[in-house]
C-alpha cells in the first residue's frame, strides 16, 4: 500500500514508519523540516504545516490510507481537533478512504464499558485540554463517512516491543501501559487488516 504518515518524526511515528517499511509499504510523510526529519531515504517527504489543506493534499494524493501518530505539544494543544476536519475534507476530495490515528485512553465514547479504575481516571482527565482535543477529533471522524479507526492507548513507554497487545472496542484492558513499539505494531496491523473500522479500540500491553 501507499500510506501517508503524519507525525512521522515523533517517538511513536518513527517506529510506525520503520514497521510499515519493514512490511513493504510505500510511505510519504509530512515534515516541518526535511533536513532535520532524519527519516529513512525510502520515505518521500512533503514539507509544510500539517494543518494546511494544500500540504495534506500533496501527501495523500494517490495514497491508499493515512496513518497519524501526531501528538499535541505546548505550541499546538488543539492539534488533533484542528487537523481532523481539514484532513477529512482533503481525503474525501482525493478519494482516500482509510484513516488510522492515535487517540488516548482518557477519551470516553458512547458504548464504553470501562473498568471502575479507568472510569475514575477518565473522569479526572476529562477537563484536560488534550482530552477535549481528542474528543473533538473523534466527533469529526465519527461523522466523516471515511473508514476510520482511532486507537486509544494508555500511558506509553519506550520499553522494547513484545508483540503482545490486548485490545477491545469498548472494554478496558487489564494493564495500564503500552510500549510505543507495540503501539506501532498494532497500528500497522489495523491499517493492513482493516481492523476496527468505525471504532476506537482501547489497547494496552498484554
Amino acid at each position: 500500500m501507499r500510506i501517508a504518515v503524519l507525525g512521522a518524526t515523533g517517538r511513536t511515528g518513527r517506529l510506525v514508519v520503520a514497521e510499515l517499511l519493514r512490511r513493504g509499504h510505500e510511505l510519504v510523510a509530512v515534515v516541518r523540516d526535511a533536513e532535520r526529519a532524519g527519516l529513512p531515504g525510502e520515505v518521500a517527504l512533503v514539507v509544510g504545516d500539517v494543518r494546511r489543506a494544500e500540504v495534506l493534499a500533496r501527501a495523500v494524493t494517490g495514497a491508499d490510507a493515512v496513518v497519524s501518530a501526531l501528538g499535541p505539544g505546548p505550541e499546538a494543544p488543539r492539534l488533533h481537533g484542528e487537523v481532523a476536519p481539514v484532513l477529512r475534507s482533503v481525503m474525501a476530495e482525493r478519494n482516500v478512504g482509510r484513516y488510522v490515528g492515535v487517540s488516548g485512553a482518557g477519551l470516553t465514547i458512547a458504548g464504553d464499558r470501562k473498568s471502575v479504575r479507568d472510569r475514575i481516571i477518565s473522569m479526572l482527565m476529562s477537563r484536560l485540554e488534550v482530552v477535549r482535543d481528542k474528543a473533538a477529533e473523534h466527533r469529526v471522524w465519527a461523522g466523516s463517512g471515511i473508514r476510520w479507526t482511532l486507537v486509544r492507548p494508555p500511558r506509553l513507554n519506550d520499553e522494547p516491543a513484545e508483540g503482545r497487545v490486548e485490545h477491545h472496542a469498548h472494554s478496558s484492558p487489564r494493564r495500564t501501559a503500552l510500549s510505543r513499539g507495540d503501539l506501532a505494531l498494532f497500528l500497522a496491523d489495523v491499517v493492513e487488516d482493516g481492523l476496527y473500522v468505525g471504532q476506537a479500540p482501547l489497547v494496552a500491553a498484554r
